[in-house]
């Protein structure tokens, strides 16, 4: 081809992945020469859904079902927000490809029976586009909606006392593993990362493993959705790649790890690292992207104004709350310096003040929304009664 492109006899397009382009033509400058190269990116939300509403009426024709404007709104952003391993447009229009078969599996056992006369097409909604995603992703529904209706939301308001009944003596442990459950479900606040990540601490006996275990129990009801993994296997430094498979040119390389073949499968998972103290260091940086996504440059936070932080965090949280729910939120000016007092650690940074944001805001908003309080908040603030801050529907 490079004599002919050279010439310009034939005029050509090529279109291949990043990876397969330094793979395969980057090396030969010859025949990269010849090209032009124009990367592709992936397009922003809003860009998508313009797409998605540009193939709508193919989409429907195709299918013969009618796709609703929520329907292409909830493509866009649940394959955002739970499938990372596609990308925009095609993950969105696969997820109403598939919304569009799946109506029409009944309609055609119906048309059947009706001697092949369907009265209407089939509504493709929002609620269809989370049940496919669910199904495909090994996802639950009320994940995905922020959600908690009927057994879900009874199961998870229960799940504290259902875990105290098997372990006993350990009621604040188990506070503050149920509580961190409720904010992440209710879709309460953003989240990256994992919806929770919890270090028990104690000496041998005290139910560490068990707490871990009754958790897979009330979540899942058993054990089926729990990885364990005795950490005490990973003491050398080498051995980390067990975890996320070995790297290019070594003894396995193909074969997936005994944590990411997992978790890739099923994501919606419980991991237990038993014996954590006993893994090697290097072993242990593995999980500081899974653990925390976000990264500040100075995580002292000793030159950061935490007035500033906290702020933004508050506004981050106003603004989900309003898009996600309808519920307008006001936090006074007493209850941010309560906030900042709270969050403020020269050791910790950022991330003791997230904890405080979770124990102060998120909590407690959590408890109203699981409650059943959605449908009548409308309207929440946070302030100061006597020295401590309260929340007022």
């Amino acid at each position: 081809m490079k004599p002919a492109l050279a010439r310009g006899s034939i005029r050509c397009i090529g279109a291949t992945t990043t990876g397969e382009y330094r793979k395969f033509i980057e090396p030969d400058p010859a025949l990269e020469r010849r090209f032009e190269k124009i990367v592709i990116e992936e397009p922003s939300r809003q860009e998508a859904l313009t797409i998605l509403r540009g193939l709508c009426a193919k989409l429907e024709a195709h299918h013969g079902v009618k796709i609703s404007a929520k329907a292409l709104e909830a493509a866009v952003d649940l394959t955002m927000r739970f499938d990372h391993d596609h990308r925009l447009p095609d993950k969105a229009i696969d997820v109403l490809d598939l919304a569009g078969a799946r109506m029409n599996v009944p309609a055609l056992s119906m048309a059947v029976k009706a001697g092949g006369k369907t009265k209407g097409a089939a509504k493709v909604t929002a609620a269809i586009i989370v049940d496919v995603l669910a199904e495909n992703l090994h996802l639950p529904k009320e994940l995905l909606t922020g959600e908690l209706k009927g057994d879900a939301r009874s199961r998870l308001c229960d799940l504290e006392n259902r875990i105290k009944k098997t372990i006993v003596g350990q009621d604040e442990a188990i506070r503050a593993v149920c509580e961190r459950l409720l904010v992440a479900f209710s879709d309460v606040a953003t989240r990256r990362g994992p919806l929770g990540v919890f270090l028990f601490a104690g000496p041998t006996g005290v139910g560490k493993t068990e707490l871990a275990r009754a958790m897979a129990e009330g979540l899942f009801g058993g054990e089926s959705n729990l990885i364990r993994l005795d950490m005490s296997e990973y003491m050398e430094e080498h051995s980390g790649a067990k975890l996320i498979g070995s790297p290019p040119g070594y003894v396995g390389y193909q074969g997936e790890g005994q944590l990411t073949g997992k978790l890739r499968s099923h994501p919606y998972t419980l991991v237990l690292l038993d014996e954590v103290e006993k893994a090697h260091p290097r072993v242990m940086d593995i999980f500081l992207q899974l653990f925390d996504e976000g990264r500040l440059t100075d995580a002292k936070g000793r030159t950061a104004d935490a007035s500033e932080i906290a702020s933004r965090m508050v506004k981050g949280l106003v603004a989900h709350l309003k898009a996600t729910k309808q519920i307008h939120l006001h936090v006074t000016d007493a209850a941010m310096e309560i906030l900042v007092e709270k969050g403020f650690s020269a050791e910790l940074g950022v991330r003791h003040l997230r904890r405080v944001m979770d124990e102060e805001l998120h909590v407690p908003l959590a408890r109203q929304l699981v409650d059943g309080g959605a449908k009548r908040m409308r309207h929440a603030v946070v302030d100061v009664v006597d020295g401590k801050l309260a929340l007022k529907i």
